[in-house]
């Protein structure tokens, strides 16, 4: 049975891998970088301040919890104990993948820390700010990060998948706790304006990227 899942798996990553376009390679590059998300990331922060106030210090703690618990379980334990090498590193599947800007990766594939870490961070902040629309971006976002990581081809879909789950797991724990330890701070809605100005960041962010591709490549 494990055979079958492991050859299941690179049979997907080989025909995701038959996708490949210059400009998709320049986008998902990209997008699975960090550097280009810091506007994103000041304008969540910015929405935590303005609607969370004096209880702001109680939300920065949970996500500096919440993203230690997750990367710590997937690369400091789970990645260690399983040994998976990642797709670029495997001799079986060498010259047939499409290797992007030389980006190979590190370490061990299994499991996905990119997935794990934006689907916790997704998961928690969806229950905290219960606004529909920034839902819908910021799930969007992660899985669309997880999937970057497949076309990069620095991990496999199985991989992936159990990173969201592993991620989704840890962003519904760590809102219980939060919920338990400071439930004022799951009692406050993010107002509509707040939302709407992440979800242009968002949008402005990825179309930045589908324009300026070759330009933002430095900062991927």
């Amino acid at each position: 049975m494990l055979e079958y899942f492991i050859s299941l798996d690179k049979a997907i990553l080989l025909e995701i891998h038959r996708w490949h376009t210059p400009f998709w390679d320049d986008f998902f590059y990209i997008f699975s970088g960090q550097k280009v998300w810091f506007i994103t990331a000041l304008a969540i922060i910015y929405t935590i301040i303005r609607t969370y106030r004096k209880e702001s210090w109680a939300v920065f703690f949970a996500i500096v919890l919440l993203i230690t618990l997750s990367d710590q379980l997937s690369s400091g334990l789970i990645k260690p104990l399983v040994e998976r090498l990642r797709p670029t590193h495997e001799p079986s599947l060498e010259g047939l993948l499409s290797i992007v800007h030389d980006c190979r990766g590190g370490g061990y594939s299994f499991v996905s820390s990119h997935a794990a870490n934006s689907l916790a961070f997704a998961t928690f902040s969806a229950l905290l700010f219960r606004n529909r629309l920034y839902m819908w971006f910021i799930v969007v976002w992660s899985l669309l990060t997880g999937f970057s990581r497949v076309y990069l081809g620095v991990h496999y879909p199985f991989d992936v998948v159990c990173g969201t789950i592993l991620g989704v797991g840890v962003g519904f724990a760590v809102y219980f706790l939060l919920k338990k330890l400071r439930p004022t701070c799951t009692q406050i809605t993010i107002p509509q304006r707040e939302s709407n100005i992440i979800a242009i960041v968002l949008v402005v962010t990825i179309i930045a990227m589908a324009v300026w591709h070759k330009s933002l490549i430095v900062l991927a």
